[in-house]
């Protein structure tokens, strides 16, 4: 994961983690010693948290039906 985060493709990653700088990636050990120290019901408390002040955010979600089967679907991405 960390080699993932310092490559300069991988920006969103890090704003993710809140790290904006390659040079400030934290090293693995850290990741792995937060991963292990969270308990499951601590990971779905932030979890939930995360979820809920995004959907506090205006058009979050938008309310509209869309459905798709498996012919190919061409979008205009310009």
């Amino acid at each position: 994961m960390v080699r993932q985060l310092k490559e300069p493709k991988n920006q969103a990653w890090r704003n993710f983690i809140g790290v904006r700088n390659i040079e400030k990636v934290p090293a693995h050990s850290c990741l792995s010693n937060f991963r292990a120290k969270v308990s499951n019901e601590l990971f779905y408390a932030i979890l939930f948290d995360l979820i809920t002040q995004a959907l506090k955010l205006k058009d979050f979600l938008l309310p509209m039906l869309t459905g798709i089967d498996s012919r190919p679907i061409w979008a205009n991405v310009s």
